[in-house]
């Protein structure tokens, strides 16, 4: 996931093609000397059949995601495609066909940044880093979505802490500091806003997966809703409410899948300032 620079990389050689037979992210530059490089370009190619063989423990990424203080142990990683759900699927269903059911969002950034243990955010949840990524927004019908640089950074509270919950949700902020100051794109259809500052890919917390089993039902798997935090916003939007939009995503990150997420405006003070005027 990381840019390439005149120093790191590998040579193109347009007689010699780039061989793409798995799921793979490319980031690419053009270099002269004595000439400003261009910006660096970024396409990630999924083949989704490869996703469900997602295994345990995938070449290059580590088999912790660092150590939880609340807990007091290292928090063992958890990549493997879950074998229940790939080899049991409802007659007419396949895994196959729900990658390809929804967009989906491709993470690309420096390995460390993202998952190792001195640096990386999500091996360190709960410390307020902010790292540089590439995000895109892709289509299984191929409809044109959209690829930017941008900050990166754990989101949340209670969900950060690993014991709770090892599934985080992410929050990208669009800043001049590493690419376009806003992103312009119709993103949610139903909805006339079509810039925005802050998005969140929401884990969904304990209507996601949750770890504990305390005496709140909210945390058991078994009782784990995904549409519970949308379907509130969206019914408050439905009511001529501000309400912020948001859709279901499939995320991958540095090519490896991360789950479904909700991605969704975050509300802040930009959000505001479009729907009910002022400067934030």
């Amino acid at each position: 996931g990381s840019e390439p620079t005149e120093q790191y990389g590998i040579m193109y050689d347009r007689n010699t093609p780039i061989p793409i037979t798995t799921t793979t992210h490319v980031r690419s530059a053009a270099f002269k000397p004595g000439w400003k490089s261009a910006d660096v370009t970024t396409h990630t190619y999924i083949f989704v059949d490869d996703v469900a063989r997602q295994p345990a423990n995938p070449p290059g990424w580590p088999s912790d995601w660092g150590y939880s203080s609340d807990a007091g142990a290292v928090v063992p990683a958890d990549y493997e495609m879950d074998p229940r759900v790939v080899n049991n699927t409802q007659p007419g269903y396949s895994v196959r066909d729900a990658l390809l059911d929804i967009p989906t969002v491709s993470i690309s950034m420096l390995p460390d940044d993202f998952i190792s243990d001195p640096i990386g955010i999500y091996a360190n949840p709960q410390s307020r880093w902010e790292r540089k990524c590439s995000v895109e927004y892709i289509f299984p019908d191929n409809t044109t979505g959209f690829q930017h640089d941008c900050k990166i950074e754990i989101h949340g509270n209670a969900s950060r802490r690993p014991y709770r919950m090892q599934k985080h949700s992410l929050r990208l902020t669009f800043t001049s500091l590493y690419g376009p100051a806003k992103l312009n794109y119709p993103l949610f259809p139903e909805s006339p806003v079509d810039e925005f500052n802050q998005l969140v890919l929401r884990a969904t917390f304990t209507d996601s997966w949750g770890l504990v089993s305390w005496s709140s039902s909210r945390y058991r798997p078994n009782d784990s809703q995904y549409i519970r935090d949308v379907w509130m916003k969206e019914s408050l939007g439905d009511m001529g409410q501000p309400s912020s939009r948001g859709n279901f995503v499939h995320l991958y990150v540095n090519g490896l899948y991360f789950g479904i997420h909700n991605l969704t405006e975050r509300l802040a003070d930009d959000f505001f300032a479009i729907r009910l005027g002022g400067e934030p």
